[in-house]
């Protein structure tokens, strides 16, 4: 066997990874002509020793990094740590079998989107792991290694690892080339043809794989501006110890956003002449109006190069091509392929091209740039063979439609696409300029735009997550109200923040004051079981609804951990906990939400492991909490946490415990899983998905008390039933919410289960509103993140003085997304099928875990279910809406 030495980069620090100098093309789409390397880190501290990625699971390869390994770290000695910036399998697929065949005490370092993936590469999780964060610090003795959690840099699960005593950074792919080196530093490639390809071989890797996060690239970068950096560890190619200035600035200029144009690229391959002829026609009647200009390039002439450089800047982008063996030709899809969403989603696109028998060509390039998120606001022109005068003169109405589209002019949107989607018709071309609210099915994000938004700003989802709740009526124009008073909103949940946000929509004079009761920013509420698992969100500004920014722009003074314990009416002033001043209004706004209900006789805070889930400070207590709990557990023995509800809330908890390595015990006082929401076929079905994760489903329980041992709960007691108690680390509660309405209360204003308010959310006492878990419009209370945030906008337009804006009450449909599958549930789901009106459709594909019932009254659709495709969910909303006919639902589903 041949042996292979490692490399010394410092006296504890050794290049340890395999050189492949014949790889000539890298994850099927990257040319390698200079081959690569997989890059590997050995650090000895004085008492303990970390692995800095491995290699790709390939024999020679992986013989290589073991050689080098055997060659620097002496038998007595044991690695500790595998830390992993990244996971792609380059960089981890040796990590599995040298951890069992070696080290099967090392523990495994990354963010947890790392953490699952090795899970997934290595089939297995029986192994130890350490979710890595900012303030995560591995001291090796001597020498401590710290932690940057790196997003998209360039998967989700990228981060940086920083030794500050040694001022090496280990970065991973970034700074990165596929480029074979086996002297291993750059500073010794001094043939200058060597660092001439070395430096094309940088900016083609930086093109291909850090090209369409650019955004994150500059994160990046502000990161590790203010470290003392001397080497650079990446894990392809040379390690950096000169040019590292040149490379971060480099970086900084090639991730500098391009400006789009209002402008217009066409391109075109032609066979015949045919598509050519479409195209000059296309042309001339786009210039028509001579208020857009338009670059045309015949892809067999022109350089590939140039045309994406244009089609990068461009804000309309047209293709032509002609359909050989049903297929558009390669020229085309290799520019289609090029358009990612991130880079390109929004931009306006249109497809063309002669055919012969068939012209798939067009329909298959327009739906890659749908899956593209391009927006498609025409359907593919397409004309069989050589096109007539009547068809050039179509040709040059088609291209001069796509311009008036770009200049906002409303059309009638496609309707080739989806015909029964009525809702969802925005997306394809502009019905009208109305406000509308979409709902984000993921992350429960109301956004309100004219058309279906394409990208979440909170959880990244696109637009096929969305669903349409209704159009925003106000017929008020939106100039600025006279309001120079005062507005105090107390809360700043969604009702509260949405509340700031439309008062500052219609008025910029009026003093706002936000006070917030927590310590944190405004965060969104629905993404706090998902921060329980994957505490990098409390890292991102998509977790926090209103930023300083915002405030700072829109003179908005917002007060930090600020508790109000009475507001004097007549006065007009609201009072703080601790606090000597008072704080006036001449308006208020009541957005304190709502607290969960508690099941048990003692007081939860009075045990050290008993949580609600309501606050971000409910969040960070049960991590604190769990990670405490896996220092002190005994050897071989799983922690478990007794979870109380079956709810939303109830089960997205569950799931995140479960991806935190703990068992849970799920208590629902129902008989089944979800009953309102699911027919007892669905609940069934879902039940499986959730025991097949680990999740021990305990239904028709109710809980009685829990089972203390001085400040710790050890177990919950149950009534009458079986099993009559479980014992559990850990209890969550999540039942249900409770409106906050003390303060209501304590002033004297109309209350029932929240504070009663009418349909512009104003109380019983004049210029005191109230919005959100707390308010009562109607019967029975809505408690739910869309409603608060339209009752919050509701509030805050009544309070500037807006007298149209009235709240509407709508049925939210119901979404549930856990352990990669969802529940999706529309409309007043019937409790038997005695009705003899009555009909139901279903299908439940159990090779694709897709499950789908309609539910007809009369032979209109009125409530559906979908577990396991979002998408088919959607469509089944809008299908409700528009109140289907049994024949026409099935044409659409069936």
């Amino acid at each position: 066997m041949t042996t292979y030495k490692a490399e010394k980069i410092y006296e504890n620090v050794h290049w340890v990874g395999a050189l492949d100098p014949d790889l000539r093309v890298f994850d099927i789409v990257m040319f390698t002509p200079y081959g690569t390397t997989y890059n590997a880190f050995l650090i000895e501290g004085k008492e303990k020793v970390a692995l800095i990625e491995t290699v790709k699971n390939k024999k020679e390869f992986y013989d290589q990094m073991i050689s080098r390994i055997d060659s620097v770290l002496s038998k007595d000695k044991k690695i500790d740590y595998f830390i992993h910036n990244h996971t792609e399998p380059d960089h981890s697929g040796g990590s599995y079998k040298l951890l069992k065949e070696r080290y099967p005490e090392a523990k495994i370092i990354g963010t947890l989107p790392a953490l699952n993936n090795l899970k997934n590469i290595a089939n297995s999780n029986d192994f130890e792991t350490i979710e890595a964060n900012n303030d995560l610090k591995i001291d090796l003795g001597g020498l401590t290694l710290n932690f940057i959690i790196a997003p998209f840099l360039h998967w989700p699960d990228s981060m940086f690892t920083y030794c500050s005593e040694l001022k090496a950074l280990f970065t991973c792919d970034f700074f990165g080339a596929h480029f074979n080196c086996p002297q291993v530093f750059n500073d010794l490639i001094n043939n200058p043809k060597d660092i001439d390809n070395l430096w094309e071989a940088t900016k083609y890797y930086f093109d291909t794989i850090f090209g369409p996060f650019k955004k994150y690239v500059n994160q990046g970068l502000d990161s590790i501006q203010n470290l003392e950096i001397q080497t650079i560890c990446c894990s392809h190619g040379p390690v950096l110890r000169k040019d590292i200035e040149k490379y971060k600035n480099l970086y900084r200029e090639w991730a500098k956003e391009k400006n789009v144009e209002k402008k217009i690229v066409i391109a075109y391959v032609s066979a015949y002449g045919y598509t050519e002829e479409m195209a000059n026609s296309i042309k001339k009647g786009m210039e028509k109006s001579n208020e857009i200009p338009v670059e045309m390039y015949d892809l067999l002439k022109e350089d590939k190069a140039k045309v994406i450089e244009a089609i990068d800047t461009a804000e309309g982008i047209v293709f032509g091509t002609p359909t050989i063996i049903s297929e558009a030709l390669p020229p085309i899809w290799d520019l289609a392929l090029h358009l990612n969403a991130t880079t390109h989603s929004g931009r306006y696109s249109a497809v063309f091209g002669s055919y012969g028998w068939s012209g798939e060509g067009p329909l298959n390039i327009d739906q890659r740039l749908r899956q593209a998120r391009l927006e498609t606001p025409i359907e593919p022109l397409r004309i069989m063979f050589k096109p007539s005068e009547k068809d050039l003169e179509d040709c040059e109405n088609w291209g001069n439609k796509f311009v008036r589209i770009m200049k906002g002019e409303k059309f009638e949107p496609r309707n080739d696409l989806n015909r029964k989607r009525r809702t969802r018709s925005s997306r394809n071309g502009i019905l009208d300029n109305t406000p509308k609210r979409w709902k984000c099915l993921v992350c429960g994000e109301i956004v309100i735009s004219a058309n279906v938004p394409e990208i979440c700003p909170v959880c990244g989802a696109g637009a096929e997550a969305f669903m349409l709740l209704d159009d925003i009526k106000e017929t008020t124009k939106p100039e600025e109200t006279s309001f120079e008073g005062t507005i105090v909103v107390i809360g700043a949940g969604g009702a509260g923040i949405e509340a700031v946000k439309s008062i500052r929509e219609r008025n910029k004079k009026c003093k706002v004051i936000l006070i917030n009761g927590e310590e944190f920013k405004p965060y969104y509420r629905p993404s706090l079981t998902r921060a329980l698992a994957d505490t990098s969100l409390l890292d991102s500004e998509k977790f926090y609804i209103f930023t300083d920014k915002f405030a700072d722009e829109n003179n908005v003074q917002i007060l930090h951990n600020k508790i109000v314990i009475d507001i004097e009416v007549e006065n007009k002033n609201v009072v703080i906990k601790d606090q000597k001043e008072k704080i006036h209004f001449d308006k208020l706004i009541i957005a304190t939400g709502g607290n969960n209900f508690c099941p048990f006789k003692q007081k939860p805070e009075d045990f050290s492991n008993v949580f609600g889930v309501r606050k971000l400070s409910d969040v960070t207590m049960i991590k604190q909490e769990v990670d405490k709990l896996k220092k002190t557990k005994e050897e071989n023995k799983k922690l478990q946490a007794c979870v109380i509800g079956g709810g939303l809330l109830g089960i997205e908890a569950a799931e995140a415990l479960i991806e935190l390595g703990l068992g849970v015990d799920l208590v629902e006082v129902m008989p089944r899983i979800l009953p309102r929401q699911l027919d007892q076929e669905g609940s069934l079905l879902f039940q499986k998905i959730l025991t097949e994760k680990g999740i021990r489903l305990l239904l028709g329980v109710s809980v009685n008390e829990l089972i203390v041992d001085g400040d710790r709960a050890t177990g919950v007691l149950f009534k009458d039933s079986k099993p009559e108690k479980v014992s559990c680390d850990l209890v969550i509660f999540a039942i249900g919410v409770r409106a906050e309405i003390s303060l209501g209360m304590k002033i004297g204003l109309k209350t029932n289960r929240g504070i009663i308010v009418d349909t512009k959310m104003e109380s019983s006492i004049k210029d005191i509103y109230a919005c959100g878990d707390c308010a009562e419009c109607g019967s029975p209370v809505i408690q739910n993140w869309t409603n608060a945030i339209d009752q919050g906008r509701i509030a805050g337009l009544s309070s500037v003085g807006v007298t149209d804006a009235e709240f509407k009450r709508v049925a939210t449909p119901y979404a549930l997304f856990v352990f990669n599958s969802s529940v999706f549930s529309v409309g007043l789901i019937p409790s038997d099928n005695s009705d003899p009106s009555l009909s139901i459709l279903s299908l439940n594909k159990n090779s694709s875990n897709v499950y789908l019932k309609l539910f007809f009254i009369n032979d209109i659709l009125i409530a559906g279910i979908v577990i396991g495709d979002t998408a088919l969910g959607i469509q089944v909303q809008d299908a409700v809406e528009a109140k289907s006919t049994y024949q026409e639902t099935i044409e659409q589903f069936f």
